[in-house]
C-alpha cells in the first residue's frame, strides 16, 4: 500500500447561516470532529491541521488588522463602491483550509460529516441546479495551495486552528497558527524598517530591513509552497500556455518564467480559478 502524503485542500463548505453565534458554533464542532477523526485513526497514520474561517464579506472587500492588540476587519471603500456598489455582505459562511495526511481521504471524511450533521443548515447552492459530481468537485476539492490563506484572513470575522498529530509520525514542521501570526505582522515589520528609513536614509539598509522584515514569514509560506509545488508547477505551465493564445498574454511575462510560481498565482488567483472553471 502506498505511504500516505501531506497535501493541501480548500473546502468551500455549502452552507449559509443565520447569524455569527451559530456559524461560529458549526465551525467549533467541526474542529472537535477533526480532533475525532485525528485520535481515531492516528494508528494509520492520520494527522491534520485545519484553519477554519467564519466570514460574511466578499472578496477583497476588507482587510484584517491588529488593531490596539484586537484583530480587527477594515473594509475597503473603494472595491465596495465601485465593485460591489455597497453590497458586500453576504449569508454567514465558513471557510476550511485543511493540511492533512492523507489528503482527499481526509477531506472526504469532512464532507461526509457535513452532510451527514449539518442537514438543518441551508444550503447556499442547492444540488439540483448543477451536476452533482461536477458540483462535489469544484466546492468541496478545489485547487490549491496556501496563498488560499491570505484570502480566507483578509475576509475573516473570526478564525479556529487546530494541529492534531496523535501518532507516531513526525510533526508538522509548522501549524498555519504559526503562518497566520506572522502574516499578520508583516505590515508592522515593513512600517518600522521604512521608520528607520526616515532616519538613516539609506535605501540599501531599507532593502536589508526589508528582506529581515519578511524573512520568517517566506521561510513558513515556503515550507507550506513545497507540499504543492508539482501539481502548481503542472497547472502554472497549462495555464501559461493557454493565455498565451489570449490577446493580453503580455501581462503574464515570458512564457520562460512559468516556474516562478509565488508572483503568478499571488497576483492571478482568479485568472487560474477561472481557467479550471472553479
Amino acid at each position: 500500500m502506498a505511504k500516505a502524503k501531506l497535501g493541501i485542500g480548500q473546502m468551500e463548505i455549502n452552507k449559509k447561516f443565520e447569524s455569527f453565534e451559530e456559524a461560529y458554533k458549526y465551525a467549533k464542532n467541526l474542529k472537535q470532529f477533526i480532533y475525532d477523526v485525528c485520535k481515531r485513526k492516528a494508528h494509520k497514520g492520520w494527522m491534520a491541521q485545519a484553519m477554519i474561517v467564519v466570514s460574511e464579506t466578499k472578496r477583497d472587500a476588507s482587510r484584517l488588522r491588529c488593531i490596539d492588540g484586537k484583530y480587527e476587519l477594515v473594509y475597503n471603500d473603494v472595491i465596495i463602491d465601485k465593485v460591489y456598489k455597497g453590497e458586500f455582505k453576504t449569508d454567514w459562511h465558513i471557510h476550511i483550509l485543511v493540511v492533512s495526511k492523507p489528503c482527499d481521504s481526509f477531506r472526504k471524511a469532512i464532507k461526509n460529516y457535513v452532510d451527514r450533521n449539518w442537514i438543518k443548515v441551508e444550503n447556499i447552492y442547492d444540488y439540483e441546479d448543477f451536476d452533482e459530481e461536477d458540483f462535489k468537485k469544484k466546492v468541496y476539492r478545489k485547487y490549491c495551495n496556501i496563498n488560499m490563506a491570505k484570502y480566507f484572513i483578509e475576509q475573516s470575522s473570526a478564525r479556529l486552528f487546530c494541529n492534531y498529530n496523535f501518532g507516531n509520525d513526525e510533526d508538522i514542521k509548522y501549524s498555519l497558527n504559526d503562518y497566520f501570526k506572522e502574516y499578520m505582522k508583516l505590515e508592522d515589520k515593513k512600517r518600522k524598517a521604512y521608520r528607520k528609513y526616515f532616519k538613516h536614509g539609506s535605501e540599501e539598509r531599507l532593502l536589508r530591513d526589508l528582506e529581515k522584515a519578511k524573512s520568517k514569514f517566506k521561510e513558513i509560506e515556503d515550507f507550506y509552497y513545497s507540499l504543492t509545488e508539482k501539481k502548481d508547477k503542472e497547472i502554472v505551465k497549462e495555464f501559461l500556455e493557454f493565455v498565451d493564445n489570449r490577446e493580453h498574454n503580455k501581462k503574464f511575462g515570458k512564457r520562460e518564467k512559468w516556474f516562478n510560481l509565488q508572483t503568478i498565482l499571488g497576483n492571478d488567483i482568479d485568472e487560474i480559478d477561472l481557467f479550471l472553471g472553479e
